[in-house]
């Protein structure tokens, strides 16, 4: 269930980033930043400050969901249960607010597919809430649709439905992004790029795709001359995505210039991304350890 719940909690703030919203209230960035540090009890208090002065507003219960989703993950057995309610209440609430807020929606079937029902979980939830979100919009139906798959380790019908939620849907950028990632983790690396190869076509200028494709050049080995490019070009712009990670993308960077052969290059972008955001500590002085003693 922590994996799916971070990816949620991913997707949430992608999906934010990429409306053409105002500017997220401060409150409601107050809980994402400390969920980007990884600092849940903060994360948590932010959140219950911002959905008690904002009410109403959507985005603040979803993105708090994520951060007692994080809770309910590290809490103490005793307290579990309460805080997975809670996040069930949020995503539940979000989705009352902004039916069409279709994130949202499928982070409250991934939960009700990961949770167990004493927690409010269950499989025909799920179900049923997939066939809803379909009823809201045909590629993000798909999309739920191929978790279902997922879940029942279906795979040839996973990838069939990502297939048409992205041809329902071609300018939703978020279903090709996730498609490609899946994709990586199980190092299918040709088809991954593939996927934000077509996208980037569709959408040169989209940030989000350029960032992926350098993460896929670092994680895969492959193309990584066009990965750093790729990064560089989301370094260098003035206006970035609403939840842009800089120490993210230094730490990317440099396992790119690491492949590379580019060794005091590397080791810099690693330490500015150490600089930048703390919180990366564990998984970059992995990469400079292993560095310094190649």
């Amino acid at each position: 269930m922590r994996n799916r719940l971070i990816w949620m909690l991913v997707l949430a703030l992608m999906t934010s980033a990429a409306a053409a919203a105002p500017a997220r209230p401060a409150a409601v960035e107050a809980i994402v930043q400390a969920l980007r540090a990884n600092n849940t009890d903060a994360a948590v208090a932010s959140a219950d400050k911002a959905v008690a002065s904002l009410p109403s507003h959507a985005e603040a219960w979803h993105i708090a969901a994520g951060a007692y989703g994080r809770m309910a993950q590290s809490a103490s057995i005793f307290s579990k249960l309460s805080w997975a309610k809670k996040c069930l209440g949020a995503y539940q609430k979000a989705v009352e607010l902004e039916p069409t807020r279709y994130a949202a929606q499928l982070d409250l079937m991934h939960y009700y597919l990961a949770a167990p029902s004493i927690a409010g979980g269950g499989r025909d939830k799920a179900d049923a809430q997939a066939a809803r979100l379909a009823t809201l919009e045909v590629s993000w139906g798909h999309v739920a649709r191929a978790a279902l798959a997922r879940a029942d380790k279906d795979y040839e019908r996973y990838e069939a439905e990502m297939k048409a939620a992205i041809a329902a849907n071609p300018d939703e950028m978020l279903h090709r992004i996730s498609y490609a990632l899946d994709l990586s983790r199980v190092e299918r690396w040709t088809d991954a790029f593939a996927v934000l190869d077509a996208a980037i076509e569709k959408s040169p200028d989209d940030l989000r795709l350029s960032y992926q494709l350098g993460r896929l050049a670092a994680v895969s080995g492959q193309q990584l001359q066009r990965g750093l490019a790729a990064l560089d070009r989301v370094q260098a712009a003035t206006v970035k995505p609403q939840d842009f990670s800089e120490g993210g993308l230094y730490w990317r960077r440099g396992q790119v210039r690491e492949k590379l052969g580019q060794r005091g290059e590397a080791l810099a972008d690693y330490q500015r991304a150490l600089q930048i955001d703390p919180a990366l500590k564990t998984l970059v002085e992995v990469d400079i350890a292993r560095l310094q003693k190649a």
